[in-house]
């Protein structure tokens, strides 16, 4: 568990055992129970902030990764590049037409 981790995890297991702690003062809690509900509440924080720095940790290999990838060209449309290829086909059709005489 990295140091920040384990800061994290430290603080939310006491503020979730924040409502016990405050019984146990009181002494409506005896202290056993009361050491039972912090673990329980150290084991809740312990998975959340293991998941949370999974999850951020996977956000930013992706990130990471897609940076490095080297940008690629768009592909081309293949219909697009046909209509460029026809309307080059009809020009040089027309550029061969002989000129005659419009009357006949």
């Amino acid at each position: 568990m990295h140091p920040r981790q384990s800061g994290w995890t430290l603080l939310l297991s006491i503020a979730l055992w924040i409502p016990t702690a405050r019984h146990a003062l009181d002494g409506d809690i005896d202290l056993i129970p009361a050491l039972v509900r912090y673990l329980a509440a150290l084991a809740v924080a312990s998975v959340a902030v293991m998941a949370v720095t999974r999850l951020t940790d996977g956000y930013r290999v992706a990130g990471a990764a897609a940076a490095s990838a080297p940008a690629e060209a768009p592909a081309l449309d293949p219909k697009a590049h046909d209509d460029v290829l026809d309307a080059t086909s009809v020009l040089d059709a027309v550029s061969t037409l002989e000129v005659g005489d419009p009357t006949g």
